[in-house]
């Protein structure tokens, strides 16, 4: 009978150890998002300023997956990739040069993610 103690004791004592760094992680995950977010719209460009306003956080934590999702809204979506990458003119008889300002903050966000999963696992 000890034995199945300590093994209840055990288990329980896992389960709040893997509470205590999910929330650390979601935390740590959710403050990077937000500052992409801010990166995102401070590096977009600026012409009626909609483009910019347009960006959005989503966060998703079920079935035990956090996921953190930058995204335009519906309207303006498929900008992303013309002005990121450039694009034909409309006469396509020219080039509209790039204008990259999401690859950078991806980049950035990854790499900050990486350490704040670190940090909420070696704590």
């Amino acid at each position: 009978m000890p034995d199945q103690e300590l093994s209840i004791q055990i288990v329980q004592a896992m389960e709040q150890y893997s509470d205590a760094v999910h929330a650390e992680i979601r935390a740590g995950l959710q403050t990077v998002g937000e500052t992409a977010l801010k990166k995102v719209k401070a590096a977009s460009p600026i012409r009626t300023g909609k483009y910019r306003r347009g960006w959005k956080l989503d966060t998703n934590d079920a079935g035990g997956r956090l996921e953190i999702t930058i995204h335009q809204s519906k309207a303006n979506a498929s900008l992303t990739h013309l002005l990121e990458d450039g694009h034909r003119t409309r006469n396509k008889k020219g080039w509209v040069k790039a204008q990259p300002h999401i690859r950078a903050v991806e980049n950035w966000a990854e790499k900050e993610a990486e350490k704040a999963i670190e940090k909420a696992v070696k704590g």
